[in-house]
């Protein structure tokens, strides 16, 4: 059985995420969910619930994230190795790390800020 997931933009629980689980409800092209990207969006699920993948371009995905709050995305950071995840980088929001070769860039918001990007 092949596991999808929407390749542009999409909304959905981190769980189904992680489990590679086919986006209900999405629009347009959708591709195989390989394993660089079940290891971002599963870590990236540690400390967010809903998050949008904006573009994957080059090797580079961008995303999305809400934080569930800031212990969790702190906790997820310690445990980033251990969930995979290399060359981990942060700046302010942005977190940048590398998942099954691939560069993953991930622009982690408050509830109001990633409000704003669905209004």
């Amino acid at each position: 059985m092949n596991r999808s997931i929407h390749r542009r933009s999409f909304f959905l629980q981190s769980a189904l995420a992680a489990a590679g689980a086919l986006c209900a409800g999405a629009t347009g092209t959708l591709l195989a969910a390989d394993a660089a990207q079940r290891t971002a969006l599963g870590f990236i699920g540690k400390y967010s619930d809903h998050f949008l993948v904006r573009s994957e371009r080059a090797g580079v995905t961008r995303v999305v994230a809400l934080m569930r709050d800031v212990p969790s995305f702190c906790a997820a950071l310690h445990r980033a190795k251990a969930a995979g995840i290399s060359d981990l980088r942060v700046a302010k929001t942005v977190a940048t790390f590398r998942a099954g070769g691939r560069v993953f860039v991930v622009e982690n918001l408050v509830r109001e800020d990633f409000a704003a990007l669905n209004s």
